[in-house]
């Protein structure tokens, strides 16, 4: 059935085109010597600019921009003798504009054509009632609409042609009026029927549909001819997008066999409509720096954004203006990991009272109502979460064509009806603005595609969403980077960041507090730092726990632990604690110069050194680096040198059986890698050296290991962040 609609209708359309002719000597059957054969080649450019011309050549190119804006104001009853409604009149206004260009050149010649046009018709209420200039039908049964699209004629400007003939002893220049066609309505495919629903019980019917027509879609001259035989008062059906050509296009059709008009290009539609006849609009729209806005909390307190509700249509009009929150978030805490302790979840976003003494805010702040009729009214929204995230709407109630009847707003900048908060156009909940600065823009809120540094899978089991809300890191809150691997640290004896884990292994190192990585002791949860998840989690991430610790009796050479099941790495696989022995460290440094004091005296005077008290201390946090990053890598699936190993053992020795059995350490492999052992405890069938033998080379000056080896045991490639991943099994 037919229905009364308000509402806003668009159509726009870009064309452009262009083509060569070339001259070919001869005649087509390849006779008759000094022939000339013209034909247009067709070629497009890709800038869209007019081929070079040379020789022989010529060369046309086109472009045609439109735009249409219908807004439909009412609706009027047409009834028929018996008084009973058979159909309603749109009632409304079309304006459009049309910018037109085309270019001919050949040798001698240049003809540049310029067209630009705009107009606005009326459409009042006609005494026959069949101004159908743009109608809706809709089946509230199956919630299906049909709608047809307005039109406008810009043909009554007037432009110019400047034809331009030279040759070495003339030249010419001639002007006249050129006339484009210039209509604007949609011509093209319709859009797909089934696709065309509506919810009939909140009356709005929004969509939008795009037609592409491909290079040579058009065929110019074909449809320039047709365009004859339509009656003029049927200016709707003028709707072909294309420039008069005029007596050039005849004059080019005579010598060419064809007009030089291949056309290719986009028609868009859009609607925004609401079934009533009452000429009531009300504009939402975003305040201040909202494309970049991100919740953030400073000091707990939220950081603001304004949106502001204006009635615009009719002008003046007043009413109660309401806004309403919907959809908001209700993540636990406030990030990642903050707050440590459980707290009552509460909506993430509200209407703050920081929006004046004119509006009535709700207790829980989801919406508020101006106290008075007003023609605008602004709300400040507040933040309570790192991640919040909701929309607002606003509504007017307003008196009308002798009724009181409430009327959505549309936001000013789409003509949606709600404003995302943060700006979100794909809807993932993460703000656009923090993807496109870290180009991930558009991304899955639960993707975890970190890729840097690379090892043995990509991710470090936190989402796009959970590294957007982000961690507090001793105290202050932090925004992850979605393409490098994040790892989190709890170092309270700073073995970690001095040993400069994250230069060494590359990952983006987090030093956190102990509630902050859940290493308070807990067994609930314990190094998880993802704790307070919710939207989008792929797994509980784990942090390190890091600390010095003391061996129950002397164990030389025994210098750090990092135990844990069959598996090795990820980070969860890990045992509480990894353990550095720093004093049995300290000790066994101290014996090994003691024992080797005239050797290491020699070698060190060579470099202009001494083993006094200083130099020995720096010795001993070099050592206490390496075992650190050492310790903590096997947290992340790093194994020792086993790979270089076998390759010192006799063909077909197991290497298991080498390592615990003979008890035989693989100090084998680069040396300036820290999974290297720079000792060896047993009986190698190969290597001779004592304990103390590598050892003492450090002494001696050789650096102690504080790389990750990328060659043949590649300990970079073995690394595993992401505890979704299994790392190598024992």
């Amino acid at each position: 059935m037919e229905v009364p609609f308000t509402g806003t209708i668009t159509v726009s359309r870009i064309l452009s085109g262009s083509a060569v002719m070339t001259e070919e000597k001869g005649s087509r059957n390849g006779s008759g010597s000094g022939k000339k054969d013209w034909r247009w080649s067709g070629k497009k450019e890709s800038d869209g600019s007019s081929p070079e011309v040379s020789g022989g050549s010529s060369s046309w190119s086109g472009s045609s921009s439109a735009f249409l804006s219908a807004m439909i104001t009412g609706a009027e009853e047409i009834r028929d003798g018996e008084g009973n409604v058979i159909g309603y009149q749109p009632v409304g206004y079309v304006t459009g504009r049309v910018t037109e260009r085309e270019r001919f050149r050949a040798k001698h010649v240049s003809i540049k054509s310029l067209y630009s046009y705009s107009a606005r018709e009326e459409h009042t209420v006609s005494p026959e009632g069949i101004d159908g200039w743009c109608r809706l039908t809709v089946n509230p049964n199956e919630g299906r609409y049909e709608l047809s699209f307005p039109s406008i004629y810009l043909g009554d400007g007037t432009g110019e042609t400047v034809m331009v003939f030279s040759a070495p002893d003339l030249r010419l220049e001639k002007r006249e009026p050129w006339h484009g066609l210039g209509p604007v309505d949609w011509v093209p495919s319709a859009p797909d029927r089934e696709t065309l629903l509506y919810s009939p019980e909140s009356g709005v019917i929004q969509g939008s549909f795009s037609y592409s027509m491909p290079p040579g879609g058009i065929d110019v001259e074909l449809l320039r001819k047709g365009l004859g035989s339509f009656p003029p008062e049927l200016s709707g059906l003028k709707g072909e997008l294309l420039s008069d050509y005029s007596k050039i296009a005849e004059n080019l059709a005579d010598a060419a066999g064809k007009t030089p008009g291949m056309y290719s290009g986009k028609w868009t539609v859009a609607w925004s409509l609401t079934i009533g006849s009452v000429p009531v609009k009300v504009e939402l729209e975003p305040m201040g720096d909202y494309e970049n806005w991100m919740p953030e909390l400073i000091w707990g307190m939220g950081n603001f954004v304004r949106v502001r509700a204006k009635i615009v249509e009719p002008e003046g009009l007043t009413g109660k203006i309401r806004f309403t929150l919907k959809d908001v978030s209700r993540e636990p805490g406030v990030c990642m990991n903050y707050p440590f302790h459980d707290r009552e979840e509460a909506p993430d976003l509200v209407i703050s009272e920081m929006s004046g003494s004119g509006l009535n805010i709700t207790e829980d702040g989801q919406s508020a109502v101006t106290l008075d009729d007003v023609n605008e009214a602004e709300v400040v929204l507040q933040p309570r979460d790192f991640g919040a995230r909701g929309k607002l709407s606003a509504t007017a109630t307003v008196l009308a064509g002798g009724k009181e009847i409430e009327v959505r707003a549309v936001l000013k900048r789409t003509g949606e009806h709600d404003v995302t908060l943060p700006l979100d156009e794909n809807s993932n909940g993460i703000a656009d603005y923090w993807e496109k600065a870290h180009n991930i823009y558009p991304c899955a809120g639960d993707c975890d595609d970190d890729g840097e540094p690379e090892g043995k899978a990509p991710g470090d089991g936190l989402s796009a969403w959970e590294e957007y809300r982000g961690f507090f890191a001793r105290g202050k809150h932090e925004r992850l980077d979605p393409n490098r691997k994040d790892l989190f640290i709890y170092d309270p004896d700073g073995l970690a960041e001095k040993a400069g884990f994250g230069s060494v292994t590359r990952l983006a190192v987090h030093y956190v507090e102990p509630e902050e990585g859940r290493c308070t002791g807990t067994n609930d949860r314990a190094r998880v730092v993802n704790f307070r998840a919710g939207s989008s989690h792929l797994v509980d991430q784990h942090c390190l726990w890091i600390k010095k610790d003391a061996l129950p009796e002397p164990d030389p050479f025994n210098w750090g632990c990092c135990e844990g099941g069959r598996e090795i790495g990820p980070p969860r696989t890990a045992d509480r604690y990894v353990l550095v022995y720093a004093d049995q460290i300290r000790a066994d440094l101290q014996r090994t110069l003691q024992e080797n004091r005239p050797e290491i005296t020699n070698a060190l005077g060579q470099r202009g050194l001494r083993p006094d008290a200083a130099w020995l201390e720096g010795q001993i946090n070099a050592a206490v680096a390496m075992t650190t990053i050492h310790e903590a890598c096997h947290g992340l699936g790093i194994s020792h040198h086993y790979t270089s190993l076998l390759q010192t053992l006799p063909k077909g020795a197991d290497v298991e059986k080498a390592v615990m059995d003979l008890d035989i350490s693989p100090s084998t492999g680069q040396m300036s890698c820290v999974m290297r052992y720079t000792r060896d405890w047993g009986k190698h069938p190969r290597l001779t050296f004592k304990a103390e033998s590598e050892t003492l080379d450090m002494l001696r000056g050789r650096p102690w290991p504080n790389t990750l080896c990328e060659t043949l045991d590649d300990c970079r490639g073995q690394m595993v962040i992401s505890d979704r991943e299994q790392g190598r099994i024992y």
